[in-house]
């Protein structure tokens, strides 16, 4: 709603997303009734949806068993190979040890960075997302299409809809 794109493109571009996560079985369904796994894939869903290049994953792996946490992580390797920026924060030296740049952070200072010297960082060899492209496709996606109409009566629709799902919460308030 917030980014101007009308409801029927929404709606099937978030079906492409669960589909794509594994998730197209799941799209009713309300998030206590998913597993941890199954929710840390609608968050990237989530961060995907507006054509989000930047993926900031805060201990993607942490309250996952281990099975979930692979298929996770298997996730973030492919969306990192297709271009997206994923910053990976994590205790976890398997998960660190995945990322091709790992910048270790103690007490608020770093104490190291893979990518020191004069070294080409694996990240910049292997034809990842450079800066300059970074912001080009920011700024291409950055064109706002919608009218303030639709807008306003999708919003008013989502507001109704959370309303309605917690009717008690509703009403007592």
């Amino acid at each position: 709603i917030y980014a101007g794109i009308s409801a029927a493109e929404r709606h099937a571009r978030a079906h492409a997303l669960l589909t794509r996560l594994g998730l197209e079985e799941r799209t009713g369904n309300r998030p206590h009734q998913l597993s941890g796994g199954q929710q840390q894939r609608v968050s990237i869903a989530r961060a995907l949806m507006n054509g989000g290049h930047i993926i900031l994953a805060d201990e993607p792996t942490g309250a996952l068993d281990s099975h979930s946490g692979a298929e996770v992580m298997t996730l973030l390797d492919e969306l990192a190979s297709q271009g997206h920026v994923v910053i990976l924060i994590t205790h976890d030296r398997e998960v660190a040890a995945r990322a091709n740049r790992i910048i270790e952070i103690r007490d608020g200072l770093i104490i190291s960075d893979s990518a020191d010297g004069n070294d080409v960082a694996p990240a910049l060899a292997n034809g990842a997302l450079q800066a300059v492209d970074l912001r080009q496709r920011l700024a291409d996606g950055a064109e706002h299409n919608g009218a303030w109409k639709a807008e306003l009566v999708d919003a008013v629709q989502a507001a109704w809809r959370v309303m309605w799902i917690n009717r008690f919460r509703t009403a007592l308030t």
